[in-house]
Order: C-alpha cells, then sequence, then structure tokens
C-alpha cells in the first residue's frame, strides 16, 4: 500500500486523464479527502473540482487564507463559496493574495468593519475596496492622514468634500494632501494651507486658487520655492507686482507667465503712466537674456515709446524688436533712412554672430517697396553696395499698380532694370558663383510679363522625375533664359 499513489498526485498534461481524475473527485463526498485533494493535488482543474465539491465554511475559509500570492488555483474558488460575514471580514483582513482579498472585501458592509479594513486589511486591494465604499467624511479623512499605504490615502483623499476635513487633509504631511488643496475655496483657508502646508504641492495647489494680491505678491517675490512663485505669478493681475518679479526673477519659465500677465493686462486697458514708466526702464536695462522682454515690446504701440527703447535699450535683440514694431508706424518718407540705420546695426551685429537685424532689413525693404517714391526707390537700385535683392525689391515696388499712371515712370523703370543689369559685376563680386544665377532669377521674378522680352528675359518651367529616401516624386524646375544664357532653379 505503501507504493501506491494517489492519482490526484500524478504529474500529467493528459487532458483524457485530467478529465477522468476530475470526474473521480468530483464524485468524492468525504469532506476531509476533498480539502487534501485541494491542497495537494498537481493539477489546478483538479483542485477547483475538490474546492466544488466542500461546503463546510470554516475549510473554505482555510483554503482562501492558504492561496498564494500568485498562481492560486484555490483561494479565489473557495471565497466565492462562503457566505458567512463573520469569516469573510476575517478572510479580507489576512488574506495575501489579491482575488481573495479583494472578494472578501467587495461582501464586507458594516461601516465599522470598512473602516477598520481600510486601516489595517493585509492586501492593498481590500484596502482600496474598502476606502471607495465608505461616505463617512471624517474616517476618510482620518484614513487619508493615518493610512501607511501611500494608494489607500490617495484613493481616501479625493473622495473628502467636506471643508473642514479638506482643509484636516490638506494641512497634514501626506502626498495626498494636495487633492484636498484643489477643492477648498474658502479665502481664509486657502491663506493658511498656502502659507503652513507642509509639503510644497499642496501650497501650490492652495496657491493657485487664491485671489489674494498682496499675498500672492509676497509669495512669488519671496518664497524660495520655484513652483510656489511659479504658481503665484500665474495668478498675479497687479502690473507693479509682475514688473517686480521680471526685475528679481531669474527662471525663465517664471518670467514668461509675468509677461504673460502684462501683455494680457494691456490687452484689457493700458498701463497708467507709473507703471508704463517702469516697464520701460526695466525693458531698456535688461540684461538676463531670454525672450521675455522682447516679447513685452512687442505689447508697446506708441512710436515714442518704441523710438526710446529702440535707442537706449542694452540687448541688441530687444532694440530690434523696438525697431521691428516701430518701423509700420513711421511715415513712408522716414523709412530709406530707417534702413541705412538698420543696414548699420546689422554690419556690426553680424561680426558677433547675431543675425537679429535680418528680420528687420527684410520688413523695412518689403515696406520701402509698398510705400516709398519712385525717387526715393532709384538710389537702392543704383548703388551696388546694397546688393541685389534689395535692388530688386525696390524694382518690384517700381511696377507698383497705383504708379502706373506717375510722370516718367516708364522710362525710370527702364533706367532701373538697366542700372541693375550694369550693376551685376559687383553683386556677383559679393557671392560665391554657383549662387550668381540668383541675381538673373531674381530680377526676372520682380518683373511682370510684359517686361521680360524686353529686356531679353524668357522663363518657364518643366517638371522631372526625382527619388530620394522616401521614394521617386515630381519635381518643378524654373529656369531663366538671358541673351543664351539659362538657369534652373529646382
Amino acid at each position: 500500500m505503501g507504493l501506491f499513489r494517489p492519482v490526484w498526485l500524478k504529474e500529467t498534461d493528459d487532458p483524457n486523464k485530467i478529465d477522468r481524475t476530475v470526474a473521480a473527485v468530483r464524485r468524492i463526498s468525504d469532506r476531509n479527502k476533498l480539502f487534501e485533494i485541494a491542497t495537494t493535488a498537481y493539477n489546478g482543474r483538479v483542485k477547483e473540482a475538490a474546492v466544488g465539491g466542500i461546503t463546510d465554511q470554516t475549510m473554505l475559509a482555510k483554503l482562501a487564507l492558504s492561496a498564494p500570492e500568485y498562481g492560486d488555483y484555490v483561494g479565489g474558488p473557495a471565497v466565492r463559496r462562503i457566505r458567512d460575514k463573520a469569516l469573510l471580514y476575517g478572510i479580507a483582513m489576512r488574506a495575501g493574495n489579491r482575488e481573495v482579498a479583494k472578494f472578501a472585501a467587495e461582501a464586507v458592509d458594516d461601516r465599522d468593519q470598512l473602516a477598520a479594513m481600510a486601516m489595517g486589511a493585509a492586501h492593498e486591494a481590500a484596502r482600496r475596496s474598502a476606502v471607495k465604499r465608505i461616505t463617512d467624511q471624517a474616517v476618510l479623512a482620518q484614513i487619508a492622514v493615518q493610512s501607511r499605504d501611500r494608494w489607500t490615502a490617495d484613493d481616501a483623499a479625493r473622495l473628502v468634500r467636506d471643508p473642514e476635513q479638506a482643509l484636516k487633509v490638506a494641512m497634514s504631511d501626506r502626498e495626498c494632501a494636495v487633492h484636498c488643496a484643489y477643492i477648498l475655496s474658502d479665502p481664509a483657508a486657502l491663506r493658511k494651507v498656502a502659507c503652513e502646508a507642509p509639503t510644497e504641492r499642496a501650497r501650490c495647489a492652495a496657491i493657485s486658487k487664491l485671489d489674494d494680491q498682496q499675498m500672492l505678491r509676497q509669495i512669488a517675490c519671496g518664497t524660495s520655492s520655484t513652483e510656489e512663485r511659479k504658481e503665484a505669478v500665474k495668478r498675479l493681475r497687479d502690473a507693479d507686482a509682475l514688473i517686480d518679479v521680471l526685475q528679481r526673477e531669474s527662471d525663465p519659465d517664471i518670467r514668461r507667465w509675468a509677461v504673460s500677465g502684462l501683455r494680457n493686462g494691456m490687452e484689457e486697458q493700458p498701463l497708467p503712466e507709473p507703471q508704463r514708466e517702469r516697464l520701460f526702464r526695466l525693458i531698456i536695462n535688461d540684461k538676463k537674456g531670454g525672450d521675455e522682454t522682447v516679447r513685452l515690446v512687442e505689447c508697446f504701440e506708441d512710436p515714442a515709446t518704441l523710438r526710446g527703447i529702440r535707442m537706449v535699450a542694452v540687448r541688441e535683440d530687444v532694440r530690434a524688436a523696438a525697431f521691428r514694431k516701430f518701423i509700420p508706424l513711421v511715415p513712408a518718407e522716414e523709412l530709406p533712412e530707417l534702413y541705412e540705420e538698420a543696414r548699420s546695426r546689422d554690419r556690426i551685429a553680424v561680426r558677433h554672430d547675431n543675425y537679429v537685424w535680418q528680420d528687420v532689413l527684410r520688413l523695412t525693404a518689403s515696406l520701402i517697396r509698398e510705400k516709398c517714391s519712385p525717387d526715393q526707390l532709384m538710389p537702392f537700385i543704383k548703388e551696388p553696395s546694397y546688393g541685389y535683392s534689395m535692388a530688386c525689391d525696390c524694382i518690384r515696388g517700381l511696377y507698383r499698380t497705383d504708379l502706373d499712371d506717375a510722370d516718367g515712370i516708364g522710362a525710370l523703370r527702364d533706367a532701373a532694370v538697366t542700372a541693375y543689369l550694369g550693376n551685376t559685376p559687383r553683386y556677383k563680386s559679393m557671392l560665391r558663383p554657383e549662387d550668381e544665377k540668383r541675381i538673373f532669377m531674381a530680377l526676372a521674378g520682380s518683373l511682370p510679363p510684359e517686361a521680360l522680352e524686353k529686356f531679353g528675359f524668357e522663363t518657364g518651367e518643366y517638371e522631372r522625375e526625382d527619388e530620394d529616401q522616401y521614394g521617386r516624386n515630381t519635381v518643378t524646375v524654373h529656369w531663366v533664359s538671358w541673351h543664351g544664357a539659362r538657369w534652373h532653379d529646382p
């Protein structure tokens, strides 16, 4: 007999043998034998069949509590057959298997037992299941503050809605305090949390709901926490306070929020004169770098202020921004002089690898093309040192439709193109040999169709097949021909 080995202990993967074993187990009525099979059988299906034949609640509880954390075939089936509430509560408090703990906890509905489970159950699944069914605000606040499990405390804090209990949680040193800080609305409570809460996240949450401009100013200019200063600046509306922040702050993110606040305020209503003067002083003396000050310059529409910034600002990019904003506001007769100034500043800046004036030059050139008279345009065409691009802009300006009826415009246009063609050797000396085609293609692009033939130009385009890393595609190639020479520009 000692050599006999029960069939349920034999290791096999043969489905026919397993089916026969399951059928045999289902015919057993001895609960002790079924308990033995449930705890010792090799195959999971056999174990489940044994559990299905047990009705003794105590035995089922033992099987449920004996289930390992992973790879269990007994605990789940066992706990689902238990009907005794006391046993289920005990299992929920002690079970180490997730499925068992969660099922047992969901069967408990006594308020005191739910509170005890939320605080003391062995498995996280039981604790979190209990918390979700607790409605008593004081109990939820207690769990949020006292629970050793971070996730259980977090679940409890998210369910707190009572302002008094939310304040208690917000003033705790737990990470979940931030959730309760966000639901506060009473100004006194928000001020208390913003100043005294132990956790930075709770303080930031309270600050993000504050409207007290004086307190926000104190936080924005006084606290050491970058995140708290940022939240305070986001809520600030006082121009003086925002200017103070820009004067003291070096963090680029906080500076951007301060600039946004000032811009929004200036869009709603103009700044009073004292604040405008402070802001002007800040802009012209700023040395911190970043694009925040440039964005402030763009808020001004007053030519006198922009002229002042353009003349005396410390930073090159700030002067360029003021110049760019100022140019469209001046009359056409001042544009050539301003172009010369921008060109001079650009030559100096480029020596230091600073190209902030390039956009200013392009904008000024386009305004000259659109606004200036023929007499103002011709010097830029005749003098080759301005470059072919500026000359083409001015030639395009001469062919504006509003000048079609001007006296002598036809002769002036012819003289402009002739002067340009005469300057091509100088233009070529400024370019690399492979870029020389731009001189003629730019001129052809500046002339209307009727003028092209007059000066010996022909233009056209054709398509060709090309291939790159993405496959084959069709490329349109433009060409320009002048007195036999032909240039292609893909």
